[in-house]
């Protein structure tokens, strides 16, 4: 099992702000783990959000 990733990890990862992340949860795009007041992301969810949105900007593409 691989170590659950921090919202700061994530960010890094995807080079973008908290709020995005943040906003990315909201909507459903990006499943994340609570425990406690910790919000966490399982690596492979992360995976699978970025080959989402590679999906949909390759479709915008086309």
């Amino acid at each position: 099992m691989e170590a659950l990733l921090e919202k700061a990890e994530v960010c890094k990862a995807l080079r973008c702000s908290e709020s995005h992340i943040d906003r990315e949860r909201r909507a459903g795009r990006l499943v994340s783990v609570r425990l406690g007041r910790r919000v966490l992301f399982e690596p492979e969810e992360l995976r699978r959000y970025v080959a989402a949105q590679r999906e949909l900007a390759t479709g915008e593409l086309s």
